[in-house]
């Protein structure tokens, strides 16, 4: 009696997964070697990484904004006991992330709040719906919500001017 194949549950898909990211360096005796994060880091890197790469490279260059995540990460991965016992470990870090990619560049939009240039950044430009806004910046859905509705935000979604620095800007 033969038994019939069964599909594998491990079998490659159409799209292959993602590569993982790359996890941050520590100096070793030998010069930089790769250490293992604690799964919660993990998680939390696997869940914001892409966000957070898509949003520094709107405004900086590709190796800039690749070079500023990776400095947001392992800034939180150093202190990452700390960031935890934080109130909002996800508002730290998009707070870390907007502040290094603001430092970089040249202009931006003076019409938009920081939080509301954030929100419509991610919304309007990067196409995020609401609630993975809110996780990215480590909000409340609600304040989101708020923020999407509010007259500056939905001008500047009307004639898609908000964004003060062009793709690609320089950085300083």
């Amino acid at each position: 009696m033969r038994i019939a194949a069964l599909p594998n549950p491990f079998a490659p898909t159409a799209r292959p997964p993602a590569p993982p990211p790359a996890r941050p360096l520590a100096r070793g005796a030998g010069g930089l070697t790769a250490r293992r994060l604690p799964p919660d880091c993990e998680a939390f890197l696997a869940l914001h990484h892409v966000r957070y790469l898509r949003y520094a490279r709107l405004h900086l260059p590709g190796p800039v904004a690749d070079d500023t995540v990776a400095a947001v990460f392992d800034h939180l991965f150093m202190r990452w006991r700390r960031v935890l016992s934080g109130a909002n470990p996800a508002s730290y870090a998009w707070h870390l992330l907007t502040h290094r990619t603001r430092d970089r560049v040249t202009r931006r939009c003076a019409a938009l709040s920081p939080a509301q240039y954030d929100a419509y950044a991610l919304h309007h430009v990067l196409g995020y719906g609401p609630s993975d806004v809110a996780t990215a910046m480590g909000e409340a859905p609600a304040t989101v919500d708020s923020l999407l509705r509010s007259p500056p935000v939905r001008r500047a979604a009307a004639d898609g001017t908000a964004l003060g620095p062009a793709r690609g800007a320089t950085a300083r």
